[in-house]
């Protein structure tokens, strides 16, 4: 993780001295990939140092790191290049990303075990998922687990309304709302603030009122981001108050579903072996649904639109369709989870218990 962060870093001071479009896109390309890397080693670590009925808090807490990361980007860099120049937009970044790998080199902990430390599982008296299983086999039933693949489908979906918001708000916001290009992005401004207070409280409010049960505010969370994008899209221009509102609750319960679905579902019903291979499998479907909402959602934008007296005016009304049944889709897929009882690590794992007792006797029998 901290290698991957320190390229991250060369690359992206690289950027800050490079001319060339297909150098640029060498770079941005392995940017990405770097950048990638941190994820689900940072859910890995999670999972191997705190129990599952407090998981669901440091996760939150983690969560809100990508839009506290953004805000603090979006300022800094501003600043930067209105200063020095559109290359330290890169360079400046580059050389924090160098000192924060340096200090993750020497105080990410490694698993509880190579300390002499027990499992986190053992320690807190949880059952552990398969515990004398390689990681190769972990890994191949979290492909072959049919919960993970409906939280990376609820997740696929729930990010066309993220990114839906996120890349076409501001012009939705003028061209939709008639707002002024400055008025909108501070506008904007505030899902991504309110979006940090989900992430952070979603986690704590599952272990602390739904004993680390994460499929009723999963499901509540999804309903609000719903309702948010229908009062986004039906109150009147000009209600400026009403859609600061409807932006705040769509960044609230935005933070809260990213968790639930981004991965905390998904860990809670895997092996802590197989965490890294569960978050994996989610973010790519999230990511490849996201790249493709993009195209779709600029398409149906551009075919909407109308010329009506020599003014072009552009109708939202296929998108948000296309925003809100995806969202509808993804409470729907969530749902299924819990209708289908694939959410439920505890009966696994007392097969699993079961399965490595009948093991453990036929060994010990085996010796006799």
């Amino acid at each position: 993780m901290s290698i991957a962060l320190l390229l991250s870093a060369v690359v992206n001071m690289l950027l800050g001295f490079n001319k060339s479009f297909v150098v640029f896109l060498v770079l941005w390309t392995l940017n990405g990939w770097f950048q990638s890397i941190g994820s689900a080693p940072s859910v890995v670590s999670l999972s191997h140092w705190f129990g599952r009925s407090e998981l669901g808090t440091r996760y939150g807490l983690w969560s809100a790191s990508h839009s506290i990361g953004e805000a603090i980007t979006f300022a800094g860099t501003t600043v930067l290049v209105s200063l020095l120049g559109w290359r330290w937009g890169f360079i400046g970044p580059g050389f924090l990303c160098v000192i924060a790998s340096l200090v993750l080199l020497r105080t990410l902990a490694d698993r509880p075990q190579t300390y002499g430390l027990p499992s986190i599982s053992k320690y807190k008296g949880e059952p552990e998922l398969h515990s004398q299983t390689s990681i190769g086999k972990h890994q191949m039933e979290v492909i072959k687990n049919p919960g993970v693949w409906l939280l990376a489908l609820a997740s696929g979906c729930m990010y066309i309304a993220r990114y839906g918001i996120g890349n076409w708000g501001p012009l939705y916001l003028q061209l939709g709302k008639g707002y002024s290009a400055t008025i909108a992005g501070s506008m904007l401004a505030v899902y991504p603030i309110t979006e940090i207070v989900g992430s952070v409280t979603s986690g704590y409010i599952s272990d602390r009122f739904f004993r680390a049960s994460r499929n009723i505010p999963a499901s509540l969370y999804a309903v609000f981001v719903i309702i948010s994008l229908l009062a986004l899209y039906f109150v009147p221009p000009g209600n400026k108050l009403l859609d600061i509102t409807a932006l705040a609750l769509f960044g609230f319960s935005l933070g809260g579903i990213l968790v639930f679905l981004g991965g905390l579902m998904a860990v809670d019903i895997v092996s802590r072996k197989a965490v890294g291979a569960a978050m994996g499998l989610v973010g790519l479907f999230s990511y490849l649904v996201a790249a493709i909402q993009d195209t779709v959602s600029g398409y149906l934008i551009d075919s909407s639109k109308t010329v009506i007296n020599g003014t072009t005016v552009y109708s939202f009304k296929l998108v948000f369709t296309v925003w809100i049944g995806a969202m509808i889709l993804s409470t729907m897929l969530t749902a299924s989870i819990w209708i289908f009882g694939f959410n439920n690590p505890n009966r696994r794992r007392r097969k699993d218990t079961i399965a490595e007792k009948v093991q453990e006797q036929v060994i010990v029998a085996d010796m006799q």
